[in-house]
């Protein structure tokens, strides 16, 4: 089981970064977002970039949306998958909730696609949000 978690977790990471990579760059990690900017920051021509305070004020803005939308899934997950944390918990509303999140994200990340996807790999993303769905 633990291949399919981790398939399935890959595959959300390559959906998110085909879908909404133009505009978050496929940036969905703090960590990334941290890294490319201290880059940027230290390539030569950063004469162009804004000033320092500009950039920063937008890194803190998202990073910080990046870190809510870590402690969201993290309580999504806890909802849907209840039996992780109570062998005996009930299901019912948890296969409920799978199957509204998983059709919102399915419909979510083909409205991205056809909104700002680049066209190429509009149909991995697309596969790979119903690969999530198959394997999570």
């Amino acid at each position: 089981q633990t291949f399919y978690f981790a398939l399935a977790i890959g595959s959300c990471v390559t959906a998110g970064g085909f879908a909404i990579g133009a505009v978050s760059c496929g940036e969905l990690n703090p960590a990334v977002t941290v890294g490319l900017d201290m880059m940027t920051f230290m390539s030569p021509g950063t004469s162009q970039l804004p000033p320092l305070s500009t950039r920063m004020t937008l890194l803190a803005s998202v990073i910080a949306v990046e870190i809510i939308g870590g402690v969201c899934a993290a309580r999504l997950f806890r909802f849907t998958h209840p039996q992780e944390f109570d062998p005996d918990a009930d299901t019912q509303f948890a296969k409920l909730l799978c199957e509204f999140v998983g059709t919102y994200t399915l419909v979510f990340t083909v409205g991205c696609c056809v909104l700002c996807g680049s066209g190429t790999f509009n149909a991995t993303a697309i596969a790979c949000v119903l690969m999530v769905m198959l394997y999570a």
